[in-house]
């Protein structure tokens, strides 16, 4: 039989559950905004249980999952409408880019969901800039992130 420790207990009484399902993850490099909903490919900094593979995370048991993501970009115009959508095997939800108020060619979209999935079920981001195919996703580590876990 395999040994698999499910809890750590410091001297402190912090505890950790180093199986809990848990990722993170940064675009990866420059990537064009369509003016289609398009998969957001990424490059994993941590993926704590092997359920994260670029565009999307499985979730490996049925449960409530929280999802945290930000998406950066710069090139374009003052009257595209640039959204971000975290997509589940249940329901999406679409979060709008805001404009910097000191350079209109840049934005950013930002945003949390907790949400039930069942085994097996994904979730991934995608992207539209619903006016026109301009403008580009920033792959600078900490400034388009998507990152997930277990939370019951």
């Amino acid at each position: 039989a395999n040994a698999r420790t499910e809890f750590k207990i410091d001297a402190n009484g912090a505890i950790t559950q180093p199986s809990q399902p848990a990722f993170c993850a940064t675009l990866t490099g420059q990537n064009p905004i369509p003016n289609s909903f398009t998969d957001i490919a990424f490059t994993e900094i941590f993926d704590q249980s092997s359920d994260a593979s670029s565009p999307s995370f499985e979730a490996p048991v049925t449960g409530r999952y929280l999802f945290n993501f930000q998406t950066f970009g710069y090139g374009v115009t003052a009257g595209d409408d640039v959204q971000t959508k975290l997509v589940t095997s249940n329901r999406s939800w679409i979060f709008l880019g805001l404009r910097s108020s000191n350079d209109t060619t840049r934005w950013m979209a930002s945003g949390s969901v907790l949400t039930d999935m069942d085994d097996c079920d994904t979730a991934k981001l995608q992207i539209i800039n619903g006016d026109a195919a301009r403008g580009e996703m920033s792959g600078s580590v900490g400034y388009s992130f998507f990152s997930g876990h277990l939370v019951a």
